[in-house]
C-alpha cells in the first residue's frame, strides 16, 4: 500500500506508479509531488518518494536488469567509488536536481534503480557502519521530505529520498534514458564495458547508414555518427 500523509498535503501518484509500486515486507513508499528530470535527449516525469534503502534494487544486487547498466559492478573501481561516496557523503548532493544524473536516485516503480547506484550502495554502507553520517543524512531526508509534502513513515529504518518514474516508457527509451543518465556520472566504464555498451547500440538499422568506404568524418557518415 502507499502511505499518505493527508489528502491536503499529498499529491497521489498516477495509476502507472500506483499500480506497480513494489510490494515488500517493509513499509511502502510515500509518494509525493511531481519532478521532471532530463538527460541529453530524454525528459521523464517522476514523483518524489521516501523508501527504505533495502527496498531498492541496484546494479550491485542479484536480478538487476543487465540491459539498464552494462557495467561490471564487482570491479575494484566500483568498490573504491562507493567507499569514496560513503566517506565524503554530502546529503545535499542526493537531493533535488533537474538532471537525471544528479540528485536523488531515480527508480522504476518496482524499485529497480535507474541512476545513482553507487550513491545508493554508499548510503547502505553509511547506514550500516557510520551512525553519525547516517543520522546527518536522515535529518536531511526528513527536512527535504517535509519541504516536498512528505514525511518518513514509521517502520522505515533506512530512509532514502528518491524519485520514482511516473510515466510509461518503451523498453528502448527506458534504456536510452538510463544509459544517458549514467554516462554523465562520475563512475567511468572500463574499456571492455564501454565496448559492450557500444556493441549494444550498433543496431542493424544503424549499421545500414554506415559508409564503410569513407572516413568517419565524411559527409556520407554524418547520419551514422549523429545517431551513434
Amino acid at each position: 500500500h502507499i502511505v499518505r500523509d493527508s489528502d491536503e498535503t499529498l499529491i497521489l501518484p498516477s495509476e502507472f506508479a500506483r499500480s506497480r509500486i513494489a510490494v515488500t515486507e517493509k513499509p511502502q513508499a510515500v509518494i509525493g509531488r511531481e519532478a521532471v528530470v532530463r538527460t541529453e535527449n530524454v525528459k521523464a516525469r517522476t514523483r518524489w518518494a521516501v523508501v527504505d534503502a533495502d527496498q531498492i534494487r541496484t546494479s550491485f544486487d542479484q536480478g538487476y536488469p543487465a540491459e539498464l547498466q552494462p557495467r561490471a559492478t564487482d570491479r575494484a573501481a566500483s568498490e573504491f567509488r562507493i567507499g569514496q561516496v560513503a566517506n565524503k557523503l554530502d546529503p545535499h548532493l542526493m537531493g533535488e536536481s533537474a538532471l537525471a544524473a544528479d540528485g536523488s536516485p531515480i527508480l522504476r516503480p518496482d524499485m529497480v534503480s535507474l541512476t545513482r547506484n553507487h550513491g545508493t550502495a554508499a548510503l547502505r554502507r553509511v547506514y550500516a557502519s557510520n551512525p553519525e553520517k547516517a543520522a546527518e543524512y536522515r535529518r536531511f531526508v526528513e527536512q527535504k521530505a517535509g519541504e516536498l509534502g512528505l514525511k518518513v513513515p514509521e517502520g522505515i529504518g533506512k530512509p532514502v529520498l528518491v524519485r520514482v518514474l511516473d510515466e510509461e516508457m518503451s523498453p528502448e527509451r527506458l534504456v536510452q534514458f538510463t544509459r544517458e543518465a549514467n554516462a554523465a556520472s562520475a563512475a567511468v566504464m572500463s574499456a571492455p564495458e564501454r565496448a559492450a555498451a557500444d556493441a549494444d547500440r550498433l543496431r542493424t538499422d544503424l549499421l545500414d547508414t554506415l559508409d564503410p568506404n569513407a572516413d568517419m568524418d565524411a559527409p556520407s557518415n554524418r547520419s551514422f555518427v549523429r545517431a551513434f
